[in-house]
């Protein structure tokens, strides 16, 4: 969220925590398997093939989602809208790279999460690197194995200017 907020005050913003004076924009993102948008993960749930049938269910009231709005996404579609990450680019007055990695058999967080955010930032010339990672669920060892060394790099790059 802060890659897409740094410069924008969020109803997930607390004056109470202090710092208020402090910009919280960072200068590059790594995302790995990270939902992007509460409100999409069922939809896009139900088109991972491997998960048939073991996908969670976020919009229900006792999914970490709706605990952590204080009700279930349907009850609070106000503050739920508010998690689309996506939402926030075009009011953004500047965007870091982002570097997203995926699992394309990822059945607690849909990997259209990572593809729906890359689309909004490419569509605003933000730039942005996707890589989907076949055959690896959430969590997996087979993206630690494959996307440490272009995190990395990635990192790297983005941090050296």
């Amino acid at each position: 969220m802060l890659g897409v907020t740094g410069d924008q005050e969020t109803v997930f913003d607390d004056p109470a925590l202090g710092n208020g004076d402090v910009s919280s924009a960072v200068q590059a993102v790594v995302s790995w398997f990270g939902p992007t948008d509460f409100a999409t993960m069922d939809e896009q749930a139900a088109d991972v093939t491997a998960c048939a049938g073991q996908s969670q269910v976020h919009g229900a009231a006792d999914s970490p989602e709706s605990r952590w709005l204080g009700g279930a996404l349907a009850d609070v579609p106000d503050i739920a809208a508010q998690t689309d990450l996506g939402s926030y680019v075009a009011g953004a007055s500047s965007i870091p790279a982002f570097y997203f990695a995926h699992g394309d058999s990822d059945c607690n967080v849909p990997d259209g999460q990572s593809r729906q955010l890359a689309e909004v930032l490419e569509g605003a010339g933000a730039g942005q690197t996707l890589a989907i990672v076949e055959g690896a669920g959430h969590a997996d060892q087979k993206i630690d194995a494959e996307q440490t060394a272009p995190s990395i790099a990635f990192l790297q790059e983005a941090l050296a200017g």
